[in-house]
């Protein structure tokens, strides 16, 4: 049985906007058989403390992947974040997150300048169908995206984190159509009814995958450029032009045409995201790997490029730089200490996993990122290097 006592709101909390959204959210769990709304005693809107306790039992929220929900943790805002406006926002935010997500908060203090707004002691714990409690535009709901490089690794888990974001529709693009089919037998039925593969080089110009998407669902919301190999461990003396020229026509020209490709596909709807895969190596030097590095920074500058030029259209570019992540592209490095010297060489002290890196990415390509013009998931030093950790933001302020 569910049950819900007292509720006491006060400053800024105890806006009108924020009460709406309770009753609303309160009455839509009542009509679902959860039987809340009765007993709900008192409703209290005043200035000091106020305690909301809930529980209920439903399914598991699905549409957005278990990490971007805040179950089980403890908040604290500060600062200038907290100013009036931002407390109602925050608090809509948190009231439907208790009611709906299974987040404990307590307390949450909020202050702006000499004024302190509680939001109170709030507690609750539930599992539910729906992906409420966590920004809708987290999600990916009628929107088509493209990925490359998808079959495995960081490719495929942000196919994974997409199709839990209720994707619409999803082109796989791979080298190989065995890489695909193994992919695709990884997927739920539900999943593999939403993808389409597509086999293509994208090094090669002829091969128009953003096309593609659009004859099959009509439109292109979302493109990810994530296609790229990397050279055996060899000094820049020693590399053999064909291995530099190979590099470059991958990791290089395949993200400059797919900016083409996908830029123009997405410009007659004057919107899009694109989130492009760099490196850490397109950061710092990258000793034996002269190639991959150097293929790596021509792809950080073209996201950088893209962002000032495609913006305008409506178009947003962002990019990731991970350090050493588990995906096949580093399984040659595991042989005898070399996964654990690159995990020594991070600040976590461990190698990333490829969901990780996806999660940056679904935040980027969602328009829970609408705002961002360029964003790169980094660090600074050529010693040690941390992913995600910090984050360096570029904003549109033209507008």
């Amino acid at each position: 049985m569910s049950w819900l006592r007292q509720l006491t709101l006060h400053g800024a909390c105890a806006s009108g906007e924020v009460v709406e959204d309770l009753l609303k959210l309160l009455k839509d769990a009542n009509t679902v058989g959860q039987a809340m709304l009765p007993n709900l005693e008192r409703l209290v809107l005043k200035g000091n403390s106020g305690t909301l306790q809930h529980k209920t039992t439903m399914s598991q929220p699905r549409g957005v992947p278990e990490s971007f929900l805040l179950n089980d943790k403890v908040a604290l805002i500060t600062g200038a974040a907290t100013n009036e406006r931002c407390v109602i926002d925050i608090s809509r935010h948190l009231i439907a997150s208790i009611i709906t997500s299974g987040m404990i908060v307590t307390p949450v203090h909020c202050a702006h300048e000499c004024t302190k707004f509680w939001a109170g002691t709030l507690q609750h714990k539930t599992t539910m169908s729906q992906p409420r409690g966590v920004p809708e535009s987290f999600l990916l709901n009628d929107k088509v995206a493209l990925i490359t490089g998808a079959a495995s690794g960081i490719g495929f888990a942000t196919a994974k984190a997409f199709l839990d974001a209720n994707i619409q529709g999803l082109l796989l693009v791979d080298l190989s159509q065995d890489a695909l089919d193994h992919a695709l037998e990884r997927l739920s039925v539900d999943e593999r009814a939403r993808c389409s593969c597509l086999v293509a080089d994208v090094s090669s110009e002829t091969m128009n995958y953003a096309n593609r998407a659009v004859e099959l669902w009509g439109q292109l919301d979302i493109a990810v450029l994530n296609a790229g190999i990397l050279n055996e461990p060899t000094s820049l003396l020693d590399t053999d032009v064909k291995v530099w020229d190979k590099i470059m026509e991958v990791n290089g020209r395949g993200v400059f045409l797919g900016l083409q490709q996908c830029g123009r596909a997405m410009v007659g709807r004057k919107s899009g995201s694109i989130v492009i895969t760099s490196s850490q190596l397109g950061l710092q030097g990258a000793p034996l790997y002269s190639a991959y590095g150097a293929s790596k920074w021509a792809v950080r500058g073209l996201a950088l490029t893209a962002a000032e030029e495609l913006t305008p259209l409506g178009i947003r570019v962002n990019s990731v730089c991970p350090g050493p992540t588990i995906t096949p592209l580093i399984d040659s490095m595991k042989s005898g200490d070399g996964w654990d010297r690159m995990a020594d060489a991070t600040l976590m002290k461990r190698l990333g996993e490829a969901r990780e890196i996806a999660n940056a990415v679904l935040y980027l390509a969602s328009d829970a990122a609408s705002y961002v013009v360029y964003l790169l998931c980094s660090d600074f030093g050529p010693e040690k290097t941390l992913f995600p950790a910090q984050v360096l933001l570029w904003y549109d302020t033209q507008g």
